[in-house]
């Protein structure tokens, strides 16, 4: 007979679950205990990680306060671009032989390239993976807009209908007035006097009474005058260059203007205007404080040299590449008789006779290598085109300007005239633009509610119609131009013109598109219509909204 043993109660003898239920809970451990480690190896990864991105980060700061403090010394002055970019860089924590760092220039001479190098950025947990150190190393160019070329893409500027030996006449002067002059006679900054006409004839007034009225006093006058920069290309023309001028002395006086000058008729007798010229070369186009003078020269009304002829100005100059020089012209301040135009024009070249070259590629005299000169800040002109339609060059814009927004300011434009228009280069054809006068009661305009009264309009006006106040025929309807043709119903007190931009300031806001290209060098144009002959004697100047020193992407 066979006995069979039950398992007492409660025993796990022989169980085969609870087995392996041990087996797993062991597995399990393991498991965690690997998981732990990787976790905390992912954890000290993302510290150090973590601690890298931040150093990168502020090796590329400083890398980018370095490069765009130093650029403003280019080309001019490459080693104090280097001295500050290192001295900011050492401000920013940087500095060697603790870390390398290199300041170099590129291609573009507005442009400074500065690469920090921190060899020794520590490590924390990947040292147990034998990582004591990583190496950080970030790169930062900056560069200048420099400012906006006006008036000329040519090694010329201001010659009016001079021949140049290719191409047509440009039908513009330089120009500059006399101290004694009015503002409204159209010279923004060398006119002493915003009201000098006594009802039949300009005074040279002076601090006290002009006809028995205080005298108004141009509160924009500044005796430092015009500046016209000579670019210099990459490829240098062959040294040395000659700066000549045509009809550098103010042709008027007791005498009538010589033959052929572009100079206006005097006014009154026994006019002086003594005109100077000095030669600067801008090692830091940004600051103008660090010019250099080369050499000046003046000339005195009727002057002997120059008479309707060109003039050695500044002869000969070896230039430096890329580097910009610039002519600066000024009439003398507080000079008795000083009433008058001084009309002129410049040229720079570098053989021994004269040839026309431009920095416009579309032209046939196109050169690589021309030095170009044009206005720096503002243009002082003066418009004389036998056509009844003149078109001048205004400013060049730069491509990467587009979805820019571009500030004409055009200062007593247009009297006599039917209307201003502005000229895309990439079409040839008018473009729109909104405008406004920008003058105040106080200062630039001291006339009251009686300036504020002429000033009542304003904005978007591109669709003029209608008859004018004195009947010239207004733009075709939907032309975006500005009606210069409008007068007001008086003029205010020691003023003579009765238009209505008379010693006022025009700003035309000019949206440039998403896709502009820039084309014919970029050079947007300035076109007048009149009923007759274009003439205008007036000062421009353009400006791009926006920082000028940025770092490039």
């Amino acid at each position: 007979m066979s006995t069979t043993t039950e398992p007492a109660a409660g025993s796990t003898a022989g169980s085969p679950t609870k087995s392996r239920r041990r087996d797993d809970g062991g597995i399990v451990i393991v498991y965690f205990a690997l998981a732990i480690f990787v976790i905390m190896g992912m954890a000290a990864f993302a510290v150090d990680l973590g601690y890298w991105y931040f150093q990168a980060s502020r090796v590329q700061r400083a890398a980018d306060a370095a490069s765009l403090a130093g650029v403003v010394y280019m080309p001019g002055e490459p080693n104090e671009a280097t001295s500050v970019a290192d001295t900011v860089a050492a401000d920013n924590g940087f500095s060697s032989p603790t870390d390398q760092i290199t300041v170099a220039g590129t291609a573009d001479p507005h442009q400074l390239t500065v690469t920090i190098k921190d060899p020794d950025v520590p490590t924390f947990f990947a040292k147990v993976f034998g990582m004591k150190n990583v190496t950080e190393t970030r790169t930062a160019t900056a560069e200048y807009d420099p400012s906006i070329p006006l008036g000329s893409p040519e090694n010329s500027f201001g010659t009016g209908n001079l021949s140049l030996g290719a191409g047509s006449p440009t039908d513009i002067w330089a120009a500059i007035n006399g101290y004694c002059t009015a503002k409204e006679n159209g010279d923004e900054f060398a006119s002493k006097w915003d009201g000098s006409w006594n009802g039949s004839s300009w005074d040279c007034p002076d601090e006290g009474s002009n006809n028995g009225a205080p005298n108004i006093a141009n509160t924009e006058y500044t005796s430092a005058g015009y500046y016209y920069d000579i670019q210099i290309p990459a490829v240098v023309p062959g040294p040395p260059l000659t700066v000549q001028a045509f009809d550098p002395a103010f042709e008027g006086g007791a005498h009538p203007p010589c033959s052929g000058s572009p100079d206006n008729p005097p006014l009154v007798a026994n006019q002086t205007i003594t005109t100077t010229y000095t030669l600067w070369y801008a090692p830091v186009p940004l600051d103008h404080t660090q010019d250099q003078e080369l050499a000046s020269t003046t000339y005195d009304t009727d002057a002997a040299a120059g008479c309707n002829s060109w003039t050695n100005l500044f002869t000969p100059f070896t230039p430096l590449a890329n580097a910009e020089y610039r002519v600066q012209v000024q009439t003398q301040a507080n000079q008795a008789n000083s009433d008058g135009n001084n009309s002129y024009a410049l040229r720079v070249f570098d053989t021994p006779t004269f040839s026309r070259c431009s920095t416009e590629t579309s032209v046939a005299w196109y050169s690589g290598s021309c030095p170009e000169i044009h206005g720096d800040t503002a243009l002082s002109v003066y418009a004389n085109e036998s056509q009844t339609t003149g078109s001048f060059y205004l400013a060049s814009i730069d491509p990467a300007y587009a979805n820019h927004t571009m500030l004409i300011d055009l200062f007593d434009p247009g009297e006599g005239d039917q209307y201003i228009q502005i000229i895309d280069p990439d079409t040839g054809k008018p473009f729109p633009f909104t405008y406004q006068t920008i003058d105040g009661t106080t200062p630039a305009c001291p006339y009251g509610s009686d300036c504020a009264q002429n000033l009542g309009f304003g904005g978007s006006d591109l669709d003029i119609s209608g008859t004018s106040d004195n009947n010239a025929s207004p733009p075709t309807t939907g032309s975006p131009g500005l009606p210069v043709y409008k007068t007001t119903a008086h003029q205010p007190a020691d003023e003579a013109s009765t238009s209505l931009f008379n010693d006022r300031h025009v700003q035309l806001s000019v949206q440039i598109p998403a896709n502009y290209q820039g084309l014919n060098g970029g050079w947007w144009q300035i076109e007048y219509t009149s009923g007759g002959t274009v003439t205008d004697r007036t000062t421009w100047s353009v400006q791009i909204l926006g920082n000028p020193i940025h770092l490039v992407q």
